[in-house]
């Protein structure tokens, strides 16, 4: 990368990117699909029910709506900004844990991060309550990935690195079982 664009401005021109391309819209935005459901849980449960409620399909990912429902409540442009903010870490995941793995090709990296930041294979944006535990889910497993290449480069912190890597790992799948390959 030149010295213009430095290594320490591409989380903020990935953050420039994120806003411009999704952010500008959360004002005009509302709840849809399965939005509705959270929304409803969180106006009249308490949050503990949220395990009774993912227990049939996915019973560990209620820990995301336990962990992030207390900040953002009902409140539905609180839960997009918070979308957009967990599409960005991804995003900023992804290019380090890959910086990491290919520092002979950071220029490749940046640009590929730059496309997965707004590539449109994934459109369900909107749908923020819902679909913010995939941007955790792509957090925690580029996180574990680029731990666990820190490890191998650091040999002095290995097991520290290593342990890290695997709390994520597991969180990670614990979201969500798509990444288990």
């Amino acid at each position: 990368l030149d010295r213009k664009f430095g290594l320490r401005t591409i989380p903020l021109a990935l953050l420039a990117l994120c806003i411009v391309s999704f952010g500008l819209l959360i004002p005009e935005l509302g709840i849809y699909w399965d939005d509705w459901e959270i929304i409803t849980m969180l106006r009249l449960y308490k949050l503990s029910e949220f395990w009774n409620y993912f227990s049939g399909s996915r019973p560990l990912a209620a820990w995301t709506y336990i962990v992030f429902g207390p900040f953002m409540g009902a409140n539905v442009i609180a839960w997009h900004i918070f979308s957009l903010f967990t599409r960005w870490l991804a995003v900023v995941a992804m290019w380090w844990a890959f910086c990491n793995l290919w520092p002979q090709n950071q220029r490749q990296v940046t640009l590929a991060a730059f496309l997965f930041a707004v590539y449109p294979i994934f459109v369900q944006q909107p749908i923020a309550l819902s679909y913010h535990q995939h941007w955790i889910a792509y957090f925690l497993y580029f996180i574990s990935i680029g731990t666990m290449i820190e490890a191998i480069h650091k040999p002095r912190y290995f097991w520290s690195l290593t342990l890290v890597s695997l709390i994520c790992l597991i969180l990670n799948l614990a979201t969500f079982e798509y990444f288990v390959g």
